[in-house]
């Protein structure tokens, strides 16, 4: 713009700004080069002044630089093998079409030529948008069938002498059946512990992109509180995973939605088992729920129809319930039933493989729970009892009483580059939870927590608050209906991979249930006083695909 410095670096930006316009506007053989820029110092009074002029070049050496181009046919090769095409074998390849799109295999198809269909973001009969291109990438990928995804344009001359543009997608599949091995060593809050997982995934189950994930995992840990044993928690679990690549809404076939938004349909069951020197803990879940994204990859979203979770708690130690000091913790140890829907929706501007550019990322949570069955019951006419720690009236379902309570959240990061050797990252988290009507607080595993290794790292996690409520208890369990929490992180490079950090942490936990008995913890206009500060630094050992990371915090 005018008054801008002369900034060689911007006119460049600018060629490829004004060249991928044009080539999201068909202009297919349209080249940076074709751009050029004349600036001139001596016309004019003022001598720190140039004028500027942008030229496109009249007559470039390409005749069809300047020519609008439309996709002709699209091919879709599912086999694409370049060593085998080179050895002259291309005659066991089957050619054949589906929906006006000419699909190349060997011996068998093993994906539904649907599936790509919906995927490839252009169409035959369009302008070239090279960004549609881009997009049919990111899509492909995300699919998780291919290990080589090549798509390439090649113009063709008809009949009548009009050129177009003939469209090959080259696809290599991947193996279809993998497996994997977890070894871990596991460290939280101070309780030491070894695990394992085992992973089976099938990738094309039914040849229609569907995701079969099988898993079994273990752990042993040893608490801080029992030194009489080497391990006295022990985990156990498995989870069955089956995501589809289609939307389950035998309503609407929304065919344009698939194209645009990449929907996935995803259903789980997981058992999971939870030992430890004061109570039993087995948690049963069920997930059905639907996942989708733009294009343009910024926006995520994520809506979980059912949310199922059963819990039953055997074997509680009546020593450890009774040195709980509060009925409201202690009403979390009791068997219960979550039934809930979720709605999240995340985004992120940050571009992949560009480490220069500041960031934002922003995730907002919704929650609600247990009004489906209250409104069985009262269809039902169901009979409340009364019962539990807090000698309160509820309903049951399946011999247990479900939960009741709405919640949200929302969290912000912003990253910023300063250079190549410093960086400034912060984070903002607000959640707030209300329990009501059957369950009048929060289960604990939606209860928020203060403090950890992801948190506020001067504190253990679930040993900070809630408020200026200091816990007696030796178990650590301070949770709460609401919390605020935020950190700024001062980043900078060392040697090698590694890189140092300094940190300032903020916030807690409270309690806005009117069950709230112990001093301090209840959430009042006096909040600001009760937040916790932990100051710190770090050491991490950043390797990209994986980083390592020690923080002292105080």
């Amino acid at each position: 713009k005018t008054g801008k410095p002369l900034d060689m670096d911007l006119l460049e930006s600018e060629g490829e700004r004004v060249t991928r316009m044009l080539r999201e506007k068909g202009y297919f053989n349209f080249s940076k080069n074709f751009i050029q820029f004349y600036a001139d110092t001596i016309q004019g009074q003022e001598v720190d002044k140039a004028h500027l002029l942008l030229s496109v070049i009249g007559n470039p050496a390409d005749s069809s630089a300047y020519r609008k181009f439309r996709i002709g046919e699209i091919n879709i090769n599912f086999d694409y093998d370049p060593l085998y095409l080179a050895s002259g074998a291309d005659s066991s390849y089957v050619d054949t079409t589906y929906g006006g799109y000419g699909i190349i295999y060997r011996d068998k198809l093993k994906i539904k030529p649907k599936l790509i269909e919906e995927t490839i973001q252009f169409k035959e009969g369009e302008l070239y948008n090279v960004q549609k291109v881009v997009d049919s990438y990111s899509r492909l990928q995300a699919l998780n069938l291919f290990k080589f995804i090549n798509i390439v344009f090649k113009e063709k001359v008809d009949t009548t002498g009009v050129k177009s543009l003939v469209c090959d997608v080259q696809l290599i599949p991947m193996k279809r059946q993998s497996y994997n091995v977890f070894l871990e060593g596991t460290h939280n809050s101070g309780n030491i512990g070894v695990g394992g997982n085992l992973t089976y995934n099938h990738r094309n189950l039914f040849q229609g992109g569907e995701n079969l994930t099988f898993s079994i995992w273990g752990a042993l840990k040893k608490e801080q509180l029992n030194e009489n044993k080497i391990f006295s928690t022990r985990e156990l679990g498995a989870e069955l995973k089956f995501i589809t690549p289609q939307f389950w809404l035998p309503i609407f076939k929304m065919k344009d939605f698939r194209r645009n938004f990449a929907p996935k349909t995803s259903v789980s069951l997981s058992y999971s088992y939870e030992y430890t020197p004061f109570y039993d803990r087995r948690v049963a879940s069920v997930k059905f729920g639907y996942l989708w994204r733009k294009a343009d990859k910024r926006w995520r979203y994520n809506f979980d129809l059912v949310d199922l979770n059963y819990v039953l708690m055997k074997d509680v130690d009546q020593n450890f319930i009774d040195g709980l000091k509060n009925e409201y913790i202690k009403n979390a140890y009791t068997d219960h039933m979550i039934l809930s829907a979720v709605f999240s929706a995340t985004y992120t501007d940050q571009q992949v493989n560009v480490k220069t550019a500041d960031y934002s990322y922003f995730r907002v949570n919704t929650e609600t729970s247990g009004n489906f069955l209250s409104v069985i019951d009262g269809i039902a006419g169901s009979k409340s009892s009364a019962s539990g720690t807090l000698n309160e009236k509820y309903y049951k379902i399946f011999g247990v009483r479900y939960a009741q309570f709405v919640k949200a959240d929302a969290e912000y990061r912003y990253n910023w580059y300063i250079n190549r050797a410093n960086s400034l990252v912060g984070r903002l988290f607000v959640g707030c939870g209300y329990p009501y009507g059957n369950m009048k607080v929060l289960p604990f595993e939606e209860a928020y927590y203060g403090g950890g290794a992801n948190d506020i790292r001067a504190w253990q996690a679930r040993t900070l608050g809630p408020g200026s409520y200091l816990a007696t208890e030796k178990y650590p369990n301070s949770v709460g209906d609401f919390k605020l929490a935020g950190n700024i992180e001062y980043r900078f490079k060392l040697i090698w991979l590694l890189e140092g950090a300094l940190f300032v942490d903020a916030g807690n936990v409270w309690n806005i249930n009117p069950k709230e008995n112990r001093s301090g913890a209840k959430l009042n206009y006096n909040f600001f006083n009760q937040i916790a500060i932990g100051t710190g630094a770090g050491l991490r050992l950043n390797a990209n695909f994986f980083l390592l990371r020690f923080d002292l915090g105080i």
